[in-house]
């Protein structure tokens, strides 16, 4: 265990013992994914933290989808290969930010979803990342090629009409 870890640790422990679990009821992060912009466009997600007053110590970790390239992790944060994870902290007060973020650039082709999971912990206490969870999923645009199906049943009425004229005027 690193020496930072370890005073974390003790510090947490600490905080338990003297200020109670109070500390992290009403904590919050709150996860924003609303520049996502499609696939291969890199776009910022952005967690909001609203701590408790009494507060010790914080750390949050959040997991982009599988695949995602990270980049540009805010307030120290750091990039876990083993685990996939974005990681910050830990955190001690008056020094615990407002909002943290990273970049992430989602691959080119089709993903199987673009969903996040991620906590918060408050003083040894830990809590769910609220907010976006999935980015949308593009809807497909029709082509020239293939109208969409409601287009076809419109126009079906009128490829009738037009066909009876023209028959009737060959006769």
């Amino acid at each position: 265990m690193t020496d930072r870890r370890l005073i974390a640790v003790v510090a947490a422990v600490f905080s338990l013992v003297v200020f109670g679990t109070d500390a992290a009821i009403g904590a919050t992060a709150q996860r924003d994914l609303s520049a996502y912009a499609g696939p291969a466009q890199s776009f910022t997600v952005t967690i909001n933290l609203e701590i408790p007053i009494g507060t010790f110590v914080a750390a949050v970790e959040d997991q982009p989808p599988p695949d995602w390239l990270v980049t540009n992790i805010s307030d120290g944060g750091s990039w876990d290969t083993l685990t996939g994870k974005v990681k910050w902290g830990p955190f001690f007060d008056p020094s615990i930010p407002n909002a943290i973020a990273y970049d992430v650039t989602p691959p080119a082709g089709p993903t199987d979803d673009g969903c996040f999971a991620g906590n918060v912990t408050i003083d040894t206490l830990s809590e769910p990342i609220e907010g976006d969870q999935c980015t949308p999923q593009p809807v497909p645009a029709a082509t020239a090629s293939a109208p969409a199906p409601a287009i076809l049943i419109m126009l079906l009425p009128a490829g009738i009409l037009i066909a009876r004229r023209t028959r009737t005027r060959n006769l």
